[in-house]
């Protein structure tokens, strides 16, 4: 108990400060602000995406918010930031009727605050970069580059940095020489949020410490329109099975890319109609990990939605199994498109690592303290050594939210901002995942890799969302065919929430399998009550679903061959990266009880 202890005071002394002394990050969160009408999050990664314009090349990090101009909103922000920045060592930059700006200039890594209105609305925006303090009014100045338009901003005065010549004419490049400017940070980050990297829970691992880090290696050669190689990775230990692990990914993004430029009628704006790139990613790890990911659950759920360690925290049914993988790959990656969308890539991946199985190391979670209530067991592998060469084909329309890319792909996306669908939904609030993704792998394993298994696997997933006004339908169908006998971390198996519903976790599984899924989203109206000033701020929806599915075996034996099907309903608070979802769901066979499950992610 003394290491659940010291990791509760962890959670409960990270991230308490609105302002940071020693960088330039400011957390929003005013008491009593409303609801921000627009919000956006980029990263260095995602700027760099985003733009190659050099006035934009220092900064980390840029966090917008807009609210609606009511309420004196603006006098009541200049008011609760600027006591707390001033006493945090940030001054003032520039001051007008309407608009505040702060710097913090004297930290190894500087910021802006700026407070801005109009005459509808009122805008937060926090900038933090190794800026120069002449610098920071050009970048402030030039926000219209990233698509974000706060008129007041561009009567600022400072430092104009060199412009690009502006092509007069489409054109098609390749480049493979140009060398990457000089590495401007290195980040060490500790992240105590709930449910994301630094704080995890389940059955095997018990309480997982663990950190992130993140590196821009300067100097190796990149395209004119490619990204920085990197290296990053998260490092950790599991308190319950004493397991110290480690993820580290080299990733050379843009080994070869083309762009083909096209210029605006007014010869003002340069975007990117096509973009074509060939990366190369490595990895060395030593992690446990979880089995048929893709398949019934996101894998970054947890990364998303703080709910997944609530839901471990108090007692819900975990909804993984585990094994530990220990070993390397390194893959290539070729990707492209037309203005993004749709999305094409194709990667080659070696897979060199050994699988061992992982017992259960605790019952304990905060209503059964003293683990009088036993979990599940966590079940046996198959244990060997597997080498193995992995193709994969990915074609996704799907629009994915801005703050959530960085982390979510590694996609080549200038032109993101720029296409009318994306900018729709954004202003709407409407990105929930729609449009096509599909996925077709081969896996081939022989002894001739000196492989402990001898297999070739296929699989084909189709997911497919389509918006009906308010309302939206989602579908989805996986076809897995062997040639002979998967391990078991290798088995199609369904069962449980996100596939077969209305069944235990995990009941079925098999060589081969096939899998067919439809829900439909109904959305109600929000929830108010005028005389209590309340207004439910989430969509909420009612979704009715359909499941079926069937395994067998490649020898014939153990076939589970009857199809399984069932049908329920659910519950859903939210349509983007936070939901959270309960499902009762029947099967089709009369001996099969009602099956309750809670969600808080789209299986697909």
């Amino acid at each position: 108990m003394k290491n659940v202890s010291l990791i509760l005071c962890l959670l409960l002394c990270i991230g308490q400060g609105v302002v940071s002394a020693e960088t330039g990050t400011v957390a929003f969160n005013y008491p009593d602000a409303p609801v921000p009408i627009f919000q956006l999050n980029f990263d260095r990664e995602l700027l760099a995406l985003v733009t190659t314009d050099e006035r934009f090349s220092a900064v980390e990090t840029l966090s917008l918010r807009t609210y609606t101009a009511e309420d004196d909103v603006f006098d009541a922000f200049v008011r609760y930031y600027g006591e707390r920045l001033k006493a945090n060592g940030w001054d003032t930059f520039a001051e007008a009727e309407d608009m505040h700006i702060y710097v913090l200039a004297a930290s190894d890594l500087p910021g802006i605050f700026a407070i801005v209105k109009n005459d509808a609305e009122v805008s937060l925006l926090n900038i933090v970069g190794a800026l120069a303090e002449n610098r920071m009014a050009t970048v402030l100045r030039n926000l219209h580059l990233l698509g974000i338009e706060i008129p007041a901003l561009k009567s600022l005065k400072g430092q104009e940095a060199a412009t690009e010549e502006v092509p007069t004419a489409s054109q098609g490049s390749v480049s493979i020489s140009t060398p990457a400017p000089p590495s401007r940070t290195f980040s060490y980050t500790l992240d105590g949020g709930i449910g994301g990297p630094g704080v995890r829970f389940n059955r095997v691992t018990g309480w997982e410490l663990n950190a992130g880090f993140d590196y821009r290696i300067p100097g190796i050669p990149v395209p004119d329109d490619g990204q920085k190689p990197r290296i990053d990775g998260i490092v950790g230990y599991g308190f319950g099975n004493r397991l110290l692990s480690y993820d580290i990914t080299l990733d050379v993004p843009s080994l070869l890319s083309y762009s083909r430029k096209h210029v605006s009628p007014s010869g003002g704006t340069i975007t990117r109609d096509m973009t074509l790139g060939l990366g190369l990613r490595t990895k060395v790890f030593r992690k446990t990990d979880v089995i048929t990911p893709n398949i019934a659950i996101a894998e970054r759920a947890d990364a998303i939605n703080p709910f997944g360690l609530l839901y471990s925290l108090f007692g819900g049914a975990d909804l993984h199994d585990y094994y530990l993988r220990n070993g390397f790959e390194i893959g290539l990656r070729w990707e492209g498109g037309r203005q993004q969308v749709p999305m094409h890539a194709v990667t080659l991946t070696f897979f060199a690592e050994t699988h061992e199985s992982l017992p259960k190391s605790t019952d304990w979670h905060f209503l059964n303290w003293q683990s009088a209530r036993k979990a599940r067991e966590n079940p046996e592998i198959t244990d060997g050594r597997m080498r193995s060469l992995v193709l994969q084909y990915d074609f996704n329309t799907r629009a994915l939210k801005a703050g959530a890319l960085a982390s979510s792909t590694n996609h080549h996306l200038e032109d993101w901002q720029n296409t009318q669908p994306l900018q729709d939904a954004i202003t709407n609030g409407q990105l929930h995942h729609l449009g096509w993704h599909n996925t077709f792998l081969v896996e081939f394993s022989q002894p001739a890799l000196r492989s402990d298994f001898d297999f070739t696997r296929y699989q084909l997933h189709l997911r497919y969302a389509h918006p009906l006004g308010n309302h939206h339908i989602r579908g989805r169908a996986i076809g897995s065919f062997a040639t002979a006998a998967l391990p078991i971390q290798r088995q199609f198996a369904i069962g449980g929430p996100g596939t077969l519903n209305g069944y235990p976790l995990y009941e079925f599984a098999g060589d081969r399998g096939i899998l067919a899924n439809v829900e439909f989203f109904y959305r109600v109206p929000n929830i108010s009550a005028p005389a209590f000033q309340f207004e439910s701020d989430f969509p909420t929806f009612v979704v009715p679903f359909l499941d079926g599915g069937q395994v067998w075996n490649a020898s014939g034996e153990n076939d589970a061959s009857e199809p399984k099907g069932s049908a329920g309903i659910g519950l859903q608070i939210g349509e983007d990266n936070f939901i959270l979802r309960g499902n009762v769901a029947k099967a089709f066979e009369a001996k099969q009880g009602m099956q309750f499950n809670l969600i808080w992610f789209y299986s697909f």
